[in-house]
């Protein structure tokens, strides 16, 4: 197959985003299929020279009727750039629809993939400001004409595939869970000094479903008990925080590296049920996994589904699944600290090798579909 990859993100920030697109269309390469990724992006940065990729870049704007004009002007270049590579099908990470959209996805059929409750997420945004209610409301007007156009949808859980939001567009739909490469991370060894257990919370700012305020919470309880780490998140402003808790903002992949080495326990998504889900599958998840940690979720991880390994403590997906549970955290810590978990013991659950083999016969079946007789 001749497949383009097409997304609006920022690539520099070399986050878990732009390391799952690079790892899918590497492993698409190495099964022999021909890769390019399109994406409208602020930067140039590519994080690999084995995948060719047409960049476009958007200019910033604090007006979001002027950020709609600039990715307007974007995807016209999009379109001029896979008119000349022509490819058999698109995979499409799915964003806010764009008018450009509708021509591209009426040439070339084109799978969507669908991350989350977009209804639900848009929704939650609306709350926090203007420009959210905004998108919120255009998105709404313009779901229907976006997803309708799509060939198919591959979702990362079965509960997205199960909703009646994408379900109503009678799509075929393949489930396939987020997942990496293992052999890009190493597994070390505890280099940390910290005589009690160190948790470690990799998440991105103003994300509700995270649950930061409930990490503050275990802080609180847990005092002498547990050390915390958070990256990303920044620190609550006006909030006197516990001494066993360290806000470090946004770091690279270097910098959280040094700071990970030390810890012995990953913490997960804590409050998905504020987005009205119960099932994920975090791309943060799996690289707590490769790098060994053993990691405290707040909701059904996909890879999970059948059977959950011992080095997984799952908590209830509700507003009090903190506060009930503070010493079976504690004790889940003291049991796992200074151990990291064997890469043969997690491959099976997060290695993109396995998963992507299922997207890819997706992909061919939406080209050439499989007709039961």
């Amino acid at each position: 197959m001749k497949i383009a990859y097409l997304l609006s993100w920022e690539l520099g920030k070399q986050d878990g985003v732009t390391k799952k697109v690079y790892t899918q269309a590497e492993q698409w390469l190495k099964a022999g299929h021909e890769v390019r990724i399109f994406c409208i992006s602020k930067s140039v940065f590519t994080p690999s020279d084995k995948v060719p990729t047409f960049i476009v870049i958007r200019k910033s704007s604090k007006n979001i009727f002027s950020e709609f004009s600039h990715i307007s002007k974007a995807y016209k270049q999009i379109k001029a750039g896979l008119q000349d590579y022509s490819p058999d099908i698109i995979y499409h990470r799915s964003e806010i629809y764009q008018p450009e959209l509708k021509q591209i996805m009426t040439s070339y059929p084109t799978v969507v993939e669908i991350n989350t409750n977009d209804l639900t997420e848009f929704r939650e945004l609306a709350r926090k400001n203007l420009k959210g209610k905004i998108r919120y409301i255009y998105y709404n007007i313009i779901r229907d004409q976006y997803f309708s156009r799509a060939a198919g949808f591959c979702c990362v859980t079965n509960e997205i595939a199960s909703l009646k939001s994408f379900t109503k567009y009678s799509k075929p739909i393949e489930v396939v869970p987020n997942a990496l490469n293992p052999d890009k991370f190493r597994i070390e060894n505890n280099s940390g000094t910290s005589s009690i257990p160190k948790l470690l919370f990799m998440g991105s700012p103003d994300q509700n479903w995270h649950g930061v305020d409930k990490i503050l919470t275990l802080a609180n309880a847990t005092i002498g008990e547990l050390q915390i780490e958070v990256i990303g998140p920044e620190k609550p402003k006006n909030i006197s925080l516990p001494k066993n808790i360290n806000f470090h903002g946004y770091l690279k992949q270097a910098a959280y590296e040094e700071v990970l080495k030390t810890c012995d326990i990953g913490i997960c998504s804590l409050a998905l049920h504020r987005n009205k889900m119960d099932e994920a599958c975090p791309l943060k998840t799996r690289e707590y996994l490769a790098y060994g940690l053993p990691i405290i979720i707040g909701y059904k991880d996909t890879a999970f589904y059948e059977s959950k390994p011992e080095w997984v403590l799952q908590l209830e997906n509700n507003e009090d699944n903190i506060k009930n549970n503070i010493n079976r955290i504690v004790s889940f810590s003291k049991t796992y600290k200074n151990i990291r978990v064997e890469k043969k013991e997690i491959s099976k659950y997060i290695d993109t090798q396995i998963f992507e083999k299922k997207r890819l016969d997706f992909l061919e079946n939406i080209i050439h579909p499989v007709i039961n007789s």
